[in-house]
């Protein structure tokens, strides 16, 4: 897509604190410090070997900066794929764009079960992709849900009927709130097995001559799927969906205030949590050790956060992100490192 409401939304913007992001596709805005997809990326690179090759489908406006990602992660710049379209208005739509790629990485997927994904979607961080395929019965395709938090936000949801089994009945979308007793969202994140795919195909096909609102989202497609071949759903805790800037600052709210992972085995007793806002001097120098005076004002946006706790020695945790050490997939992601968070990291502003 070409997430027209969030870019209109950061032109509109008074505080003008995201205009950075104006041009850049959501897959790519960064989310506790990294690009979106990364957060994707590493859990595709941890189910367990289960899930690759990766292939991204985007438009002609975004290419350049996926296949810069692409190359940057050790992918590749054929694992992006263009679909030709320049706005919005001349889009395939979702559901082609997966078409497209199944046609066009044909002879690297084979007779392959895929996970289908959007760019613009993220779980809560107890979310394990391995968990949720293990999950799976034995020939059914896959799909998350989550529980809405009113009855209104149904008129925003794909929302699926589940049997006592598990099985997906039906997905409506967009439902009146007395439509339906489910509350159960189904968000762009599907598992589709082998023998559902040639499905895909057909689906477009008997579809030809429809407007392209009939079969441009992939909740069309999976409503459509679900009276011929058997859906799982596997409930989720919550999810992120980063449609219009509003969404986006909620995302980044949740991420700065969670642990990373790799400080969550020290958490106990006697954690302490510190957070240090930037500072943007107007006279004088903020940094100034020797009793300089300054005038300077805090910047809420960008923060620092340190977490400390006992111990018998002093041990400096390297963050997973943000202090890789000197090993990296190729130049570009050193490149991109570099440009993010600096020649040193954050150990060398602890010492």
């Amino acid at each position: 897509g070409y997430g027209s409401r969030l870019q209109k939304d950061i032109e509109n913007d008074p505080s003008k604190s995201f205009d950075h992001l104006l041009g850049q596709p959501k897959a790519l805005l960064p989310v506790g410090g990294v690009p979106l997809l990364d957060h994707w990326l590493r859990a595709f690179r941890e189910a367990d070997g289960k899930v690759g090759p990766v292939v991204v489908v985007t438009n002609e406006l975004f290419h350049r900066q996926f296949q810069e990602w692409a190359v940057s992660r050790g992918l590749g710049r054929n694992a992006v794929l263009n679909d030709g379209t320049t706005a919005n208005e001349n889009r395939l739509g979702a559901c082609a764009d997966l078409q497209l790629a199944l046609t066009a990485k044909a002879d690297v997927l084979g007779d392959r079960d895929i996970l289908v994904v959007a760019g613009d979607t993220l779980f809560f961080q107890d979310f394990s992709l391995g968990a949720f395929l293990r999950a799976l019965p034995d020939g059914r395709s896959g799909v998350v849900t989550y529980q809405v938090g009113s009855d209104a936000e149904t008129r925003k949801r794909g929302i699926v009927e589940v049997d006592g089994t598990g099985k997906v009945t039906q997905l409506l979308e967009k439902p009146e709130p007395s439509a339906t007793a489910s509350r159960s969202a189904c968000p762009a994140f599907y598992a589709y097995r082998s023998s559902c795919v040639p499905l895909i195909g057909t689906f477009l096909e008997a579809n030809a001559a429809a407007p392209l609102e009939a079969k441009d989202a992939p909740g069309q497609l999976l409503a459509w799927l679900v009276t011929r071949t058997d859906v799982h759903a596997v409930p989720v805790s919550g999810r992120f969906d980063i449609g219009n800037l509003s969404q986006y600052r909620d995302t980044l709210a949740f991420y700065a205030q969670t642990l990373d992972a790799n400080l969550r085995p020290h958490a106990g007793a006697g954690v302490v949590v510190g957070r240090a806002c930037a500072r943007a001097a107007i006279a004088g120098n903020p940094s100034d050790g020797f009793g300089g005076k300054t005038l300077s004002l805090l910047v809420a946006n960008y923060a620092a956060s340190v977490t400390v706790r006992a111990s018998e020695r002093v041990v400096f945790v390297p963050h997973p992100e943000y202090d890789k050490g000197d090993e990296f997939a190729s130049m570009g992601e050193l490149l991109l490192s570099t440009e993010l968070n600096g020649y040193y990291g954050g150990l060398r502003l602890l010492r």
